[in-house]
């Protein structure tokens, strides 16, 4: 088999410019629709020697894919969301783990995109866009019609690329409250560099850093009881109505639990330090195992980066002010994975 660079880059017949905001794997899916391709995504590897969905991609197959479609090297490159993600972050989080967590491969369609515009924008390689922005509604994973998972291997964008031949087109959704666009909104502005607001608790984080807090924080003041009349989180859970975290299932059924933890967490995260620090030491007080498990996990895992957060340094007073007993008990049973299964298990009776 030759190696990538020797492969010889055929010419597409049929070229076009990319569109705003749409992703690389999205516009070389596209070309390939253009020029009839019967299997997009196993016929262009043949093309350029890349894996459409399988970024981001390195150097080598930008050139080549730079000479069949005609765009620039560097234009092909800032349409990898992967690469603005990484651009915009800090050096301290590794690029491989970034992209692993970050960036979603397999294709997922908004029907109102694909009606009004025709492409795969590339906020959808995102993991944590669940609801597209424009239209505001739940991205799909996979075909209604058949349930078969989206790939790029289809000769349509508009179609599922099982037998059934389902219009993704045809699927009319009703937006879902703006509320819920919250955390991945600022997530987005974060990773592209657009100004916005930012709170105190969250200065100097990268957006891998952020998401992080955000999905660990929304889940924190859900899981800690919060809407207690004197619980400064209560508010923030009572808006977005989360009816628990047990109802979860699998992540083709979580998109809007996503979201309202990603924008629970924002507005947790974005009370004043004092505010905050007061919501979690009630929350640790009450011994709420999840929410306690969840304070020495972000604890644990924020201490380690390069820059010390504050959410850190409150957490650590929060923890370290634990009755006796219970932070040694939850910190003596190895590693956050194993501390995880007793949990699951129901092995940790302390804090019950």
């Amino acid at each position: 088999m030759p190696k990538p660079e020797e492969i010889e880059v055929s010419l597409l017949t049929i070229r076009d410019v990319p569109k705003p905001e749409e992703s690389l794997d999205g516009y070389l899916a596209r070309l390939g629709e253009l020029n009839l391709l019967e299997v997009i995504g196993a016929q262009m590897s043949g093309f350029l020697g890349l894996t459409v969905g399988d970024g981001p991609h390195d150097a080598a197959a930008i050139r080549r894919a730079a000479i069949a479609t005609g765009v620039s090297a560097e234009r092909l490159t800032e349409m990898q969301a992967h690469h603005s993600a990484l651009t915009n972050s800090s050096d301290r989080q590794p690029e491989d783990t970034f992209g692993r967590a970050m960036v979603y491969r397999a294709r997922r369609a908004c029907p109102g995109c694909l009606r009004d515009h025709g492409y795969h924008k590339a906020a959808f390689e995102f993991r944590f866009v669940r609801i597209c922005p424009e239209h505001k509604t739940q991205l799909l994973y996979e075909c209604p019609g058949c349930g078969t998972g989206l790939t790029w291997q289809t000769p349509f964008l508009h179609r599922c690329g099982g037998k059934c031949k389902f219009d993704l087109r045809s699927v009319v959704q009703e937006p879902v409250p703006s509320i819920l666009l919250e955390g991945q909104t600022y997530l987005l502005n974060a990773i592209q560099g657009v100004q916005q607001q930012e709170p105190p608790l969250l200065a100097g984080l990268s957006p891998s850093e952020v998401s992080y807090l955000f999905r660990h924080f929304g889940y924190f003041a859900h899981a800690s009881r919060a809407g207690l009349p004197d619980d400064p989180f209560g508010r923030h859970i009572a808006a977005f109505e989360l009816d628990g975290p047990d109802s979860i299932r699998n992540e083709r059924s979580t998109d809007l639990y996503v979201s309202r933890f990603l924008s629970a967490g924002l507005r947790v995260l974005s009370e004043a330090p004092d505010v905050f620090e007061q919501g979690v030491a009630m929350a640790i007080g009450r011994a709420e195992k999840r929410a306690v498990y969840i304070a020495q996990t972000v604890r644990f895992d924020a201490l380690g980066w390069a820059e010390k957060p504050l959410v850190a340094e409150i957490l650590d007073r929060a923890v370290q002010a634990l009755p006796e007993g219970q932070e040694r008990l939850l910190s003596s049973h190895g590693s956050q994975g194993q501390m995880r299964e007793r949990l699951s298990r129901g092995e940790v009776k302390a804090l019950e």
